[in-house]
Protein backbone atom coordinates (compact mmCIF):
# COMPACT_ATOMS: atom_id res chain seq x y z
CA UNK A 1 0.00 0.00 0.00
CA UNK A 2 2.93 2.36 0.79
CA UNK A 3 4.32 1.77 -2.69
CA UNK A 4 0.92 2.65 -4.13
CA UNK A 5 0.86 5.88 -2.15
CA UNK A 6 4.39 6.74 -3.25
CA UNK A 7 3.57 6.06 -6.90
CA UNK A 8 0.44 8.18 -6.70
CA UNK A 9 2.38 11.00 -5.05
CA UNK A 10 5.08 10.88 -7.73
CA UNK A 11 2.40 11.11 -10.42
CA UNK A 12 0.85 14.03 -8.58
CA UNK A 13 4.17 15.85 -8.74
CA UNK A 14 4.37 15.13 -12.48
CA UNK A 15 0.86 16.57 -12.90
CA UNK A 16 1.77 19.60 -10.81
CA UNK A 17 4.91 20.14 -12.91
CA UNK A 18 2.84 19.99 -16.12
CA UNK A 19 0.36 22.56 -14.76
CA UNK A 20 3.13 24.90 -13.58
CA UNK A 21 5.05 24.48 -16.85
CA UNK A 22 2.02 25.24 -19.02
CA UNK A 23 1.16 28.30 -16.92
CA UNK A 24 4.75 29.50 -17.21
CA UNK A 25 4.72 29.08 -21.01
CA UNK A 26 1.53 31.15 -21.33
CA UNK A 27 2.81 33.80 -18.93
CA UNK A 28 6.26 34.19 -20.47
CA UNK A 29 4.75 34.46 -23.96
CA UNK A 30 1.87 36.85 -23.40
CA UNK A 31 3.41 39.02 -20.69
CA UNK A 32 6.33 39.51 -23.06
CA UNK A 33 3.97 41.52 -25.27
CA UNK A 34 3.29 44.09 -22.55
CA UNK A 35 6.41 44.20 -20.34
CA UNK A 36 10.11 43.45 -20.49
CA UNK A 37 9.86 42.05 -16.96
CA UNK A 38 7.88 39.03 -18.09
CA UNK A 39 10.40 36.52 -16.69
CA UNK A 40 10.39 37.58 -13.00
CA UNK A 41 6.62 38.19 -13.08
CA UNK A 42 6.06 34.74 -14.60
CA UNK A 43 8.24 33.09 -11.95
CA UNK A 44 6.38 34.91 -9.17
CA UNK A 45 3.00 33.97 -10.63
CA UNK A 46 3.99 30.30 -10.90
CA UNK A 47 5.25 30.38 -7.30
CA UNK A 48 1.85 31.71 -6.21
CA UNK A 49 0.14 29.00 -8.26
CA UNK A 50 2.28 26.37 -6.53
CA UNK A 51 1.34 27.78 -3.11
CA UNK A 52 -2.34 27.13 -3.88
CA UNK A 53 -1.51 23.44 -3.99
CA UNK A 54 1.12 23.36 -1.22
CA UNK A 55 -1.17 24.90 1.40
CA UNK A 56 -4.36 23.14 0.30
CA UNK A 57 -4.69 21.20 3.56
CA UNK A 58 -4.50 24.42 5.57
CA UNK A 59 -7.42 25.86 3.65
CA UNK A 60 -9.51 22.78 4.45
CA UNK A 61 -9.17 23.47 8.17
CA UNK A 62 -10.71 26.91 7.85
CA UNK A 63 -14.21 27.30 9.32
CA UNK A 64 -15.86 28.23 6.03
CA UNK A 65 -18.87 26.90 4.16
CA UNK A 66 -16.92 25.79 1.12
CA UNK A 67 -20.07 24.69 -0.73
CA UNK A 68 -21.24 28.30 -0.75
CA UNK A 69 -17.74 29.52 -1.63
CA UNK A 70 -17.60 27.21 -4.65
CA UNK A 71 -20.87 28.41 -6.12
CA UNK A 72 -19.89 32.03 -5.46
CA UNK A 73 -16.57 31.43 -7.23
CA UNK A 74 -18.22 29.77 -10.23
CA UNK A 75 -21.04 32.30 -10.62
CA UNK A 76 -18.69 35.21 -9.95
CA UNK A 77 -16.14 34.02 -12.50
CA UNK A 78 -18.77 33.46 -15.19
CA UNK A 79 -20.41 36.82 -14.49
CA UNK A 80 -17.14 38.75 -14.48
CA UNK A 81 -16.02 37.02 -17.66
CA UNK A 82 -19.33 37.87 -19.34
CA UNK A 83 -18.76 41.52 -18.43
CA UNK A 84 -15.19 41.46 -19.76
CA UNK A 85 -16.46 40.00 -23.04
CA UNK A 86 -18.26 43.29 -23.61
CA UNK A 87 -14.96 45.16 -23.20
CA UNK A 88 -12.78 42.96 -25.42
CA UNK A 89 -13.55 43.31 -29.11
CA UNK A 90 -13.36 39.82 -30.55
CA UNK A 91 -12.19 41.24 -33.88
CA UNK A 92 -9.03 42.62 -32.26
CA UNK A 93 -7.89 39.18 -31.12
CA UNK A 94 -5.15 37.28 -32.93
CA UNK A 95 -6.55 33.92 -31.85
CA UNK A 96 -8.89 32.82 -34.62
CA UNK A 97 -10.78 29.81 -33.24
CA UNK A 98 -13.96 31.86 -32.96
CA UNK A 99 -13.47 32.98 -36.56
CA UNK A 100 -13.01 29.40 -37.75
CA UNK A 101 -16.34 28.43 -36.17
CA UNK A 102 -18.10 31.41 -37.73
CA UNK A 103 -16.57 30.79 -41.17
CA UNK A 104 -17.47 27.08 -41.01
CA UNK A 105 -21.16 27.81 -40.37
CA UNK A 106 -21.23 30.70 -42.82
CA UNK A 107 -20.14 28.30 -45.54
CA UNK A 108 -22.66 25.69 -44.43
CA UNK A 109 -25.63 28.06 -44.46
CA UNK A 110 -24.55 29.37 -47.87
CA UNK A 111 -24.51 25.82 -49.24
CA UNK A 112 -20.75 25.79 -49.69
CA UNK A 113 -18.24 23.14 -48.61
CA UNK A 114 -17.44 23.80 -44.95
CA UNK A 115 -13.77 22.77 -44.95
CA UNK A 116 -12.97 25.37 -47.61
CA UNK A 117 -13.91 28.05 -45.08
CA UNK A 118 -11.13 30.31 -43.84
CA UNK A 119 -10.68 32.28 -40.64
CA UNK A 120 -9.61 35.92 -40.72
CA UNK A 121 -6.03 34.64 -40.33
CA UNK A 122 -6.35 32.41 -43.39
CA UNK A 123 -6.54 29.04 -41.59
CA UNK A 124 -8.86 26.23 -42.64
CA UNK A 125 -11.08 24.46 -40.04
CA UNK A 126 -9.11 21.69 -38.35
CA UNK A 127 -11.60 20.25 -35.84
CA UNK A 128 -14.08 17.48 -36.59
CA UNK A 129 -17.78 18.19 -37.29
CA UNK A 130 -19.28 17.64 -33.83
CA UNK A 131 -16.97 20.35 -32.47
CA UNK A 132 -18.83 22.85 -34.65
CA UNK A 133 -22.24 21.41 -33.73
CA UNK A 134 -21.53 22.00 -30.02
CA UNK A 135 -20.35 25.53 -30.78
CA UNK A 136 -23.36 26.47 -32.93
CA UNK A 137 -25.75 27.55 -30.11
CA UNK A 138 -23.10 29.88 -28.68
CA UNK A 139 -22.40 31.36 -32.11
CA UNK A 140 -26.12 31.99 -32.58
CA UNK A 141 -26.18 33.69 -29.18
CA UNK A 142 -23.56 36.07 -30.55
CA UNK A 143 -20.82 35.31 -28.00
CA UNK A 144 -18.54 32.29 -28.38
CA UNK A 145 -16.89 33.25 -25.11
CA UNK A 146 -19.71 31.41 -23.34
CA UNK A 147 -18.55 28.26 -25.12
CA UNK A 148 -15.11 28.81 -23.56
CA UNK A 149 -16.70 29.35 -20.13
CA UNK A 150 -18.50 26.04 -20.48
CA UNK A 151 -15.12 24.44 -19.80
CA UNK A 152 -15.01 25.41 -16.12
CA UNK A 153 -18.71 24.59 -15.73
CA UNK A 154 -18.18 21.07 -17.11
CA UNK A 155 -15.13 20.54 -14.88
CA UNK A 156 -17.13 21.75 -11.87
CA UNK A 157 -19.94 19.34 -12.74
CA UNK A 158 -17.49 16.44 -13.19
CA UNK A 159 -15.96 16.94 -9.76
CA UNK A 160 -19.38 17.31 -8.14
CA UNK A 161 -20.39 14.08 -9.91
CA UNK A 162 -17.25 12.47 -8.47
CA UNK A 163 -18.13 13.74 -4.98
CA UNK A 164 -15.05 15.90 -4.46
CA UNK A 165 -14.83 17.39 -0.97
CA UNK A 166 -15.99 21.05 -0.94
CA UNK A 167 -12.66 22.39 0.38
CA UNK A 168 -10.73 20.56 -2.33
CA UNK A 169 -13.22 21.80 -4.89
CA UNK A 170 -12.34 25.37 -3.91
CA UNK A 171 -8.65 24.77 -4.65
CA UNK A 172 -9.60 22.91 -7.84
CA UNK A 173 -11.67 25.85 -9.09
CA UNK A 174 -8.91 28.33 -8.20
CA UNK A 175 -6.43 26.19 -10.15
CA UNK A 176 -8.60 26.63 -13.23
CA UNK A 177 -9.85 30.19 -12.74
CA UNK A 178 -6.45 31.64 -11.80
CA UNK A 179 -4.56 29.58 -14.34
CA UNK A 180 -3.14 31.79 -17.08
CA UNK A 181 -3.88 29.03 -19.59
CA UNK A 182 -7.60 29.16 -18.86
CA UNK A 183 -7.82 32.94 -18.59
CA UNK A 184 -6.22 33.07 -22.03
CA UNK A 185 -8.68 30.49 -23.33
CA UNK A 186 -11.73 32.35 -22.05
CA UNK A 187 -10.80 35.86 -23.14
CA UNK A 188 -9.45 34.78 -26.52
CA UNK A 189 -12.67 32.78 -27.09
CA UNK A 190 -10.73 29.56 -27.52
CA UNK A 191 -12.57 26.35 -26.62
CA UNK A 192 -10.13 23.46 -26.33
CA UNK A 193 -10.60 22.79 -22.62
CA UNK A 194 -14.35 22.25 -22.85
CA UNK A 195 -13.93 19.61 -25.56
CA UNK A 196 -11.23 17.86 -23.56
CA UNK A 197 -13.47 18.00 -20.47
CA UNK A 198 -16.24 16.24 -22.38
CA UNK A 199 -13.80 13.49 -23.37
CA UNK A 200 -12.80 13.21 -19.71
CA UNK A 201 -16.45 12.84 -18.68
CA UNK A 202 -17.02 10.06 -21.24
CA UNK A 203 -13.96 8.12 -20.03
CA UNK A 204 -15.10 8.45 -16.41
CA UNK A 205 -18.53 7.17 -17.42
CA UNK A 206 -16.94 4.26 -19.29
CA UNK A 207 -14.84 3.21 -16.29
CA UNK A 208 -17.82 3.37 -13.96
CA UNK A 209 -19.74 0.74 -15.91
CA UNK A 210 -20.02 -2.56 -14.06
CA UNK A 211 -20.61 -4.60 -17.20
CA UNK A 212 -20.64 -4.19 -20.98
CA UNK A 213 -22.85 -7.19 -21.67
CA UNK A 214 -26.07 -5.29 -22.37
CA UNK A 215 -26.71 -3.78 -25.79
CA UNK A 216 -27.92 -0.56 -24.16
CA UNK A 217 -24.62 -0.01 -22.36
CA UNK A 218 -22.60 -0.69 -25.50
CA UNK A 219 -24.80 1.67 -27.52
CA UNK A 220 -24.63 4.52 -25.01
CA UNK A 221 -20.88 4.22 -24.53
CA UNK A 222 -20.23 3.81 -28.26
CA UNK A 223 -22.38 6.81 -29.19
CA UNK A 224 -20.70 9.01 -26.57
CA UNK A 225 -17.22 8.01 -27.71
CA UNK A 226 -18.13 8.57 -31.36
CA UNK A 227 -19.48 12.05 -30.65
CA UNK A 228 -16.55 13.31 -28.57
CA UNK A 229 -14.09 11.75 -31.01
CA UNK A 230 -15.74 13.97 -33.63
CA UNK A 231 -14.29 17.07 -31.98
CA UNK A 232 -10.52 16.70 -32.37
CA UNK A 233 -8.64 13.73 -33.80
CA UNK A 234 -5.92 13.95 -31.15
CA UNK A 235 -8.42 12.51 -28.66
CA UNK A 236 -7.77 9.12 -30.22
CA UNK A 237 -4.81 9.00 -27.81
CA UNK A 238 -6.73 8.74 -24.50
CA UNK A 239 -9.22 6.31 -26.07
CA UNK A 240 -6.43 4.03 -27.30
CA UNK A 241 -5.00 4.00 -23.78
CA UNK A 242 -8.46 3.40 -22.34
CA UNK A 243 -9.36 0.48 -24.63
CA UNK A 244 -6.03 -1.30 -24.26
CA UNK A 245 -6.12 -0.89 -20.47
CA UNK A 246 -9.74 -2.08 -20.33
CA UNK A 247 -8.78 -5.22 -22.26
CA UNK A 248 -5.78 -5.83 -20.01
CA UNK A 249 -7.85 -5.29 -16.84
CA UNK A 250 -10.69 -7.44 -18.28
CA UNK A 251 -13.18 -4.58 -17.89
CA UNK A 252 -14.59 -5.81 -21.18
CA UNK A 253 -13.66 -8.60 -23.57
CA UNK A 254 -12.41 -8.37 -27.13
CA UNK A 255 -15.86 -8.91 -28.67
CA UNK A 256 -17.36 -6.15 -26.53
CA UNK A 257 -14.46 -3.86 -27.44
CA UNK A 258 -15.11 -4.50 -31.13
CA UNK A 259 -18.83 -3.82 -30.72
CA UNK A 260 -18.29 -0.51 -28.89
CA UNK A 261 -15.53 0.46 -31.32
CA UNK A 262 -17.77 -0.26 -34.32
CA UNK A 263 -20.63 1.79 -32.85
CA UNK A 264 -18.24 4.66 -32.07
CA UNK A 265 -16.76 4.56 -35.58
CA UNK A 266 -20.23 4.53 -37.14
CA UNK A 267 -21.39 7.53 -35.07
CA UNK A 268 -18.12 9.32 -35.83
CA UNK A 269 -18.67 8.79 -39.57
CA UNK A 270 -22.33 9.87 -39.37
CA UNK A 271 -21.32 13.27 -37.93
CA UNK A 272 -19.59 14.02 -41.24
CA UNK A 273 -22.61 13.21 -43.41
CA UNK A 274 -24.46 16.59 -43.22
CA UNK A 275 -21.28 18.40 -44.20
CA UNK A 276 -19.93 16.05 -46.87
CA UNK A 277 -23.04 15.06 -48.87
CA UNK A 278 -22.66 16.66 -52.29
CA UNK A 279 -19.02 17.53 -51.61
CA UNK A 280 -17.28 14.15 -51.66
CA UNK A 281 -14.59 15.19 -54.14
CA UNK A 282 -13.95 18.32 -52.09
CA UNK A 283 -13.74 16.23 -48.92
CA UNK A 284 -10.96 14.13 -50.47
CA UNK A 285 -9.02 17.30 -51.25
CA UNK A 286 -9.64 19.17 -47.99
CA UNK A 287 -10.65 17.55 -44.71
CA UNK A 288 -9.77 17.88 -41.02
CA UNK A 289 -7.35 14.94 -41.13
CA UNK A 290 -5.24 16.65 -43.79
CA UNK A 291 -5.56 20.05 -42.15
CA UNK A 292 -4.46 18.81 -38.72
CA UNK A 293 -1.46 16.98 -40.17
CA UNK A 294 -0.31 20.25 -41.72
CA UNK A 295 -0.95 22.41 -38.62
CA UNK A 296 -0.05 20.26 -35.62
CA UNK A 297 2.59 17.74 -36.69
CA UNK A 298 3.05 15.59 -39.83
CA UNK A 299 1.28 12.24 -40.03
CA UNK A 300 4.51 10.33 -39.38
CA UNK A 301 5.03 12.25 -36.14
CA UNK A 302 1.37 11.84 -35.17
CA UNK A 303 1.49 8.11 -35.81
CA UNK A 304 4.62 7.82 -33.67
CA UNK A 305 2.94 9.75 -30.85
CA UNK A 306 -0.07 7.41 -31.01
CA UNK A 307 2.17 4.32 -30.92
CA UNK A 308 4.18 5.64 -27.97
CA UNK A 309 1.00 6.68 -26.16
CA UNK A 310 -0.55 3.26 -26.78
CA UNK A 311 2.39 1.70 -24.94
CA UNK A 312 1.56 3.70 -21.83
CA UNK A 313 -1.40 1.43 -21.10
CA UNK A 314 1.15 -1.10 -19.83
CA UNK A 315 1.83 1.21 -16.87
CA UNK A 316 -1.85 1.54 -15.95
CA UNK A 317 -2.43 -0.50 -12.79
CA UNK A 318 -5.80 0.97 -11.82
CA UNK A 319 -8.58 3.01 -13.43
CA UNK A 320 -7.20 6.32 -12.17
CA UNK A 321 -3.95 5.71 -14.05
CA UNK A 322 -5.80 6.05 -17.35
CA UNK A 323 -6.28 9.76 -16.63
CA UNK A 324 -2.67 10.32 -15.62
CA UNK A 325 -1.21 8.67 -18.70
CA UNK A 326 -3.78 10.29 -20.99
CA UNK A 327 -2.81 13.73 -19.69
CA UNK A 328 0.88 12.86 -19.94
CA UNK A 329 0.53 11.51 -23.49
CA UNK A 330 -1.34 14.61 -24.69
CA UNK A 331 1.24 16.87 -23.01
CA UNK A 332 4.12 15.02 -24.69
CA UNK A 333 2.31 15.18 -28.04
CA UNK A 334 2.18 18.97 -27.82
CA UNK A 335 5.82 19.01 -26.76
CA UNK A 336 6.46 17.10 -30.02
CA UNK A 337 4.47 19.81 -31.83
CA UNK A 338 6.78 22.44 -30.31
CA UNK A 339 9.86 20.39 -31.15
CA UNK A 340 8.77 20.03 -34.77
CA UNK A 341 8.11 23.76 -35.14
CA UNK A 342 11.35 24.60 -33.31
CA UNK A 343 13.33 22.56 -35.83
CA UNK A 344 11.96 24.75 -38.63
CA UNK A 345 11.70 28.13 -36.87
CA UNK A 346 13.83 27.92 -33.73
CA UNK A 347 12.50 27.79 -30.17
CA UNK A 348 11.97 31.56 -30.05
CA UNK A 349 10.01 31.52 -33.30
CA UNK A 350 7.96 28.52 -32.23
CA UNK A 351 6.92 30.20 -28.98
CA UNK A 352 6.97 33.96 -29.44
CA UNK A 353 6.19 34.11 -33.16
CA UNK A 354 3.39 31.53 -32.68
CA UNK A 355 4.58 28.95 -35.19
CA UNK A 356 3.61 26.51 -32.42
CA UNK A 357 0.19 26.91 -30.80
CA UNK A 358 0.44 27.03 -27.00
CA UNK A 359 -3.35 26.66 -26.85
CA UNK A 360 -2.96 22.97 -27.67
CA UNK A 361 -1.54 22.42 -24.17
CA UNK A 362 -5.17 22.71 -23.05
CA UNK A 363 -5.90 19.29 -24.56
CA UNK A 364 -4.48 17.43 -21.59
CA UNK A 365 -5.33 19.85 -18.80
CA UNK A 366 -8.64 18.24 -17.68
CA UNK A 367 -6.96 14.82 -17.36
CA UNK A 368 -3.99 16.26 -15.48
CA UNK A 369 -6.18 18.27 -13.11
CA UNK A 370 -8.50 15.33 -12.53
CA UNK A 371 -5.66 12.99 -11.58
CA UNK A 372 -3.92 15.60 -9.43
CA UNK A 373 -6.96 16.01 -7.19
CA UNK A 374 -8.44 12.49 -7.34
CA UNK A 375 -5.10 10.96 -6.34
CA UNK A 376 -5.54 12.66 -2.95
CA UNK A 377 -7.75 9.68 -2.12
CA UNK A 378 -4.58 7.56 -2.27
CA UNK A 379 -2.02 10.00 -0.91
CA UNK A 380 -2.10 11.03 2.71
CA UNK A 381 0.03 14.09 3.44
Amino acid sequence: MIETHNNAKLKQYVCLFILLFVNFVFLIKYLGRVTEHNLPISIAAVAFYYSLWHFRNAYARMKINFNVVNYVLLIGFVSLSAFIFTKIDIHNLKVDRWSIITAFWDNYFKGEYVYYAKSFAGWYPGPMPFYFVIALPFMLLGELGYFSLLGVVVMFWIMKWQKMKPAEMTVFLLFIMLGCFYLWEVFSRSNILVNAALVLAVIIYFLQQKSFESLKTKLVVGVLIGLVMSTRNVFVIPFVILFLYALKAKIFNFAQALSIGAIALFVFAVTFVPFVVGFWDDFLLMNPFLIQSSVLIPFSWSFTCILVSAGLFLFCKKNLDVFFYSGLALFLTIIAHFAYQSIDHGLYGALFDSYADVGYFMLGMPFTLYYLFKANELVFD
